[in-house]
């Protein structure tokens, strides 16, 4: 079975690989590489690949799914959608303060970052920084899965995980953006053609009565604050779950992107705007349709067992093992790759755009610089292989740490991000997108005690712990609270500020 599906794997890549030399050949890379706007297919297609991925590989969603029912599953079906409106809005209305007649959407990148340089490099880096997280996680995650759906020896997932994450750089390096939506099409295809066919098989095999118990919100957590449990539990986990999804693509780059192209390829015609809204509902909808049943049939399939020192507060997990079902699991592993390869090639070029265009703005800022003298093709060159490097050493300092003071929970580093998450989304609701109209160094200042507060939170939450627990999802309330909590004071100073000045 091994050796079947490791073939079946490298076939899969190789053809991957093969497509973006094609689209190469056919569209070589412009002097700016990742200026392309142009023969950039199916953007919406693209976007819900992203959204399989966060459901399917980083964990959060599907923990959700998981843990507390149907009104959650819900929450995060409409904080995506209403995001992806939101984001829509947010780039029009951007561009149209330009003034340009013709725009792209690194005018939108680079009016998102503050002129200010300390803000601004500040901000960039954390956009940045939480890509590179994200990336990371994601490789720690497949590392986890390697060992349990392809019985790997953990050497043997840890190489695996790392010569995808290579191969994903490579299909950036010699395509960019062209490479990234060409196979994020393939990817999707595999990826919701297994989530239907198990889907379905799970339907026909699972019990309408455990369906039934399985959709209704699980008490043990995210109470409601000082209330008991009351019937408004489940508003309480919509609500929750909506800032979630809502957050987690305003604070996304590679969404941005992929937003910009659905709206720049249907116009503002009538009719397309009707499109545009069945496209955004589609694209937000379908991955949590296609996986509900997966989610609810596997619910009681997670292993509870004690693992770290108080059994009651930290409820352990671990993925079964190859042996509990082979032919599952082999069905199951090339989606996983395929969603890695989706998610953590628009992570990771999403980071380094970010930094492309932060590099440009700083050049045309000062000319005491030496990046100054570089060409737009060679910092992409240059900032490309410091990502790569940066996420490289992240991951084996991680696995490092972890081998020598007995972390073994990959999970940790995804719960940690929601903080980072926090941070931004709250950034950008408090300004309505623009941070530029906060007080000179605010932004740098929030970031700087922002994370401090989250990390010392973090440190005595039940996220931090030595192997993986459920009880991590418990952060997600506190997360929402600190990026709603952030956005009121934004909100707040800008108004003193403006009145002040009237």
């Amino acid at each position: 079975m091994s050796a079947l599906l490791f073939t079946v794997l490298l076939g899969y890549l190789a053809y991957s690989l093969f497509l973006v030399y094609y689209w190469k050949t056919r569209q070589p890379l412009p002097p700016q590489p990742l200026n392309v706007e142009q023969n950039l297919p199916l953007p919406w297609l693209a976007q819900t690949s992203t959204v399989f991925s966060l459901t399917g590989l980083f964990g959060a969603y599907l923990g959700i799914a998981l843990l507390l029912g149907l009104p959650a599953l819900l929450g995060l079906a409409a904080g995506t959608v209403l995001g992806l409106f939101i984001v829509r809005w947010w780039i029009v209305s951007t561009l149209k303060k330009l003034g340009k007649q013709e725009t792209v959407f690194e005018d939108f990148l680079a009016a998102v970052l503050p002129d200010d340089k300390m803000d601004g490099t500040v901000f960039a880096i954390v956009l940045s920084g939480i890509q590179w997280v994200f990336a990371t996680s994601e490789l720690l995650i497949l590392r986890e899965l390697g060992k349990a759906a392809l019985g790997l020896t953990s050497e043997q997932a840890t190489l695996l995980a790392v010569g995808i994450a290579i191969l994903g750089y490579f299909y950036l390096l010699l395509g960019g953006y062209v490479a990234l939506f060409h196979t994020d099409r393939i990817q999707l295809i595999v990826v919701c053609i297994t989530a239907v066919a198990v889907s379905v098989y799970f339907l026909f095999r699972h019990s309408q009565t455990g369906w039934a118990i399985n959709l209704v919100p699980r008490q043990d957590f995210w109470g409601i604050p000082f209330l008991g449990r009351p019937h408004g539990l489940y508003v309480w986990h919509f609500a929750i779950a909506t800032v979630m999804g809502l957050g987690c693509l305003l604070c996304s780059p590679d969404t941005w992107k992929r937003v910009y192209q659905v709206n720049k390829d249907q116009g503002e015609a009538a009719h397309s705007f009707r499109r545009r809204v069945l496209t955004f509902l589609a694209v937000g909808l379908l991955p949590y349709v296609v996986l509900l049943p997966v989610a609810i049939s596997a619910t009681g399939k997670v292993e509870v067992k004690p693992c770290c020192p108080d059994p009651l507060l930290f409820r352990g997990f671990k993925l079964p093992d190859v042996a509990f079902n082979k032919a599952l699991f082999a069905v199951f592993a090339i989606p996983l790759i395929a969603s890695f390869l989706s998610s953590f090639n628009g992570s990771f070029l999403a980071s380094v755009h970010v930094m492309v265009i932060w590099a440009r703005k700083i050049t045309a800022m000062s000319s005491k610089l030496s990046i100054r003298s570089l060409p737009e093709e060679a910092r992409f060159y240059q900032i490309m292989m410091f990502t790569l490097l940066a996420i490289s050493a992240f991951v084996f300092s991680i696995l490092y740490l972890s081998s020598q003071y007995q972390f073994k929970n990959p999970w940790m580093i995804g719960s940690f991000l929601m903080g980072g998450y926090a941070l931004v989304a709250g950034f950008l609701i408090g300004t309505a997108g623009t941070v530029s109209r906060l007080p000179r160094y605010m932004l740098s200042a929030g970031f700087l005690f922002g994370s401090i507060l989250w990390a010392r939170y973090f440190l005595s939450s039940p996220a931090y712990c030595q192997c993986p627990t459920l009880w991590s999802i418990q952060t997600v309330p506190v997360g929402v609270g600190f990026c709603l909590a952030l956005a009121l004071l934004c909100a707040v100073i800008i108004f003193v500020n403006g009145r002040r000045h009237d």
